[in-house]
């Protein structure tokens, strides 16, 4: 990868929501939204026969899956290779993509359905991650898809997620709004299973609405059943929606410093959520100044940029509950990019080597996927070794 591709931003990932919903195209894609077309075109048959109760194991099922795994595999291939050497953000995305189809595959052949109907729903993540980032207006043409009698009779919290992906944004906080209020449901559950922070992420992110969130919370709290700490945690939370409500005028990268810091105080002991919506307030407001940022003549290295980065990557690390794929490392790699020669390059590269190296198990760097190590070897080499 280039250093160039630390001008990260809003581009990359309106250019992947709005090529996620196009109409398939010839497998032969020339243009990355032609991959992306390709690559929705077969999640649309993948999804459907994986939350059939048999799955891929009818013979039929086997059949349509045999060719919509191949056209995925090589779909999000293509546009792995479209983003070699543009922004780092598309770039992480299409390598997710690419390796979450691969290994889909994989398990299919290897006659493990289970985990091949497991890798289908996960793949969704990446359509998620991307359209959760910033402020966006709601799609209607992924409608047909919901129209598939398998899709409509799937779990609220299920169909919330692929709401989200295919940006049916008003849809997804119906679907988790139904689950607050099923008594069938433990409020233990939504929290332990990151349904509230995964509500609030679309809330505050990408539809700015802290006052229906509140809205929600509030009823949640009021519940019987809703344990002490998390009616505690919902006033934390609700205080802090109060907040943002209007939103103040002023530098938008100095409010999200300040509410990241008040984030970060209220998250004591530090594995509570209870600065949470401040941290997702922080990282709404800084992505928004990245964007603009990226999309001007900044400096070269640029500190303010990689300060930024870097406590989006501190962000992600609390915040990372639930269904959600963390990205801190892939926040960290853009610090780095952004100033190698700064004062927040080496945290950022030992953040993104732990993160890296735990997440495959490795004990080493020469036992990670070719294509890891060699980004991580790249970094290295960017990055002074002492301080």
């Amino acid at each position: 990868m280039k250093r160039s591709m630390k001008r990260v931003g809003r581009g990359a990932c309106g250019f992947l929501l709005t090529a996620a919903l196009l109409a398939p195209t010839a497998l032969d894609a020339e243009e990355p939204a032609e991959s992306m077309a390709e690559v929705y075109a077969a999640i649309s048959v993948l999804l459907p026969l994986s939350v059939q109760e048999q799955g891929f194991a009818p013979a039929e099922a086997r059949s349509q899956a045999t060719l919509a795994f191949a056209r995925l595999e090589r779909a999000s291939q293509a546009l792995l290779d479209h983003s070699e050497g543009r922004d780092a953000e598309f770039f992480a995305l299409s390598r997710g993509l690419a390796a979450d189809a691969e290994l889909a595959r994989w398990a299919f052949e290897m006659g493990r359905l289970e985990e091949a109907r497991f890798q289908v729903h996960l793949l969704t993540s990446h359509c998620v991650d991307c359209h959760s980032r910033l402020p966006a207006a709601d799609s209607g043409l992924a409608g047909r898809l919901f129209q598939r009698a398998e899709l409509a009779e799937l779990r609220p919290t299920e169909r919330a997620r692929l709401q989200t992906a295919t940006r049916r944004f008003d849809d997804a906080r119906a679907s988790w709004e139904q689950v607050f209020a099923d008594p069938a449901i433990p409020p233990i559950e939504m929290d332990a299973s990151g349904w509230l922070s995964d509500y609030l992420r679309v809330s505050l992110r990408v539809k700015r609405d802290p006052a229906r969130a509140a809205r929600a919370l509030a009823k949640l709290a009021e519940r019987g059943d809703t344990p002490r700490y998390l009616v505690s945690r919902i006033a934390t939370w609700r205080q802090g929606l109060a907040k943002l409500e209007p939103e103040k005028p002023g530098d938008p990268r100095a409010r999200a410093i300040a509410l990241a810091k008040e984030g970060r105080d209220l998250a004591d002991p530090p594995t509570s959520t209870n600065g949470l919506v401040h941290d997702l307030a922080a990282s709404s407001l800084l992505l928004e100044w990245i964007d603009a940022r990226v999309r001007g003549d900044g400096p070269d290295p640029d500190l303010e940029l990689a300060e930024a980065w870097f406590l989006l990557g501190q962000i992600e690390d609390r915040t990372a509950h639930g269904s959600w794929v963390p990205r801190s490392e892939v926040y960290m790699e853009a610090a780095i990019r952004a100033a190698p020669d700064g004062p927040r390059a080496r945290a950022a590269f030992e953040r993104v080597e732990e993160t890296l190296l735990m997440g495959y198990g490795a004990d080493g760097v020469s036992m990670l996927p070719r294509r890891e190590r060699e980004r991580l070897e790249e970094l290295a080499a960017m990055v002074p070794a002492s301080p």
